[in-house]
C-alpha cells in the first residue's frame, strides 16, 4: 500500500512541476518570425519549407498562398488560420515532448 501511495505522490509532483514549467512564457521578442497556425487541427504552416504536396514552394510567405490552398492536415481554408510567434510553436513541441515523457514515467514506474 506504501509503495502505490509514494508512486501516486510522485506523479502528482511530477505533474506539478510539468505543468508549472509549460505555464511560464518566456519573454516576448519583438524580431521573431510568426508563422500561421490552423485554429482547427493546430497545424503550423512553416513558410520556409512550403507545402510541397499543394504545389506550394518553400519561401512562399502565407499571405501569398492561393486563396484556395486549404490546410494539409485538416482541409480547412485560410480564413481558419492565425498568426502565432515561434514560441508557441516551441512550447507546443514542448508539451508533446513532456506528455510521451511523463507517460513512459507511468509505464515505467507502474512495471515494477
Amino acid at each position: 500500500m506504501k509503495r502505490i501511495i509514494s508512486k501516486i505522490l510522485i506523479l502528482t509532483i511530477l505533474t506539478l512541476i510539468i505543468s508549472y514549467n509549460i505555464s511560464c512564457e518566456p519573454k516576448q521578442d519583438e524580431n521573431m518570425p510568426q508563422f500561421d497556425k490552423c485554429q482547427v487541427c493546430g497545424y503550423i504552416y512553416d513558410p520556409e519549407k512550403g507545402d510541397p504536396d499543394s504545389g506550394i514552394e518553400p519561401g512562399t510567405p502565407f499571405e501569398e498562398l492561393p486563396e484556395d490552398w486549404v490546410c494539409p492536415e485538416c482541409g480547412v481554408g485560410k480564413d481558419e488560420f492565425e498568426k502565432v510567434e515561434i514560441l508557441e510553436k516551441e512550447n507546443t513541441l514542448l508539451k508533446e515532448r513532456l506528455t510521451y515523457q511523463r507517460t513512459s514515467w507511468i509505464k515505467r514506474l507502474f512495471k515494477r
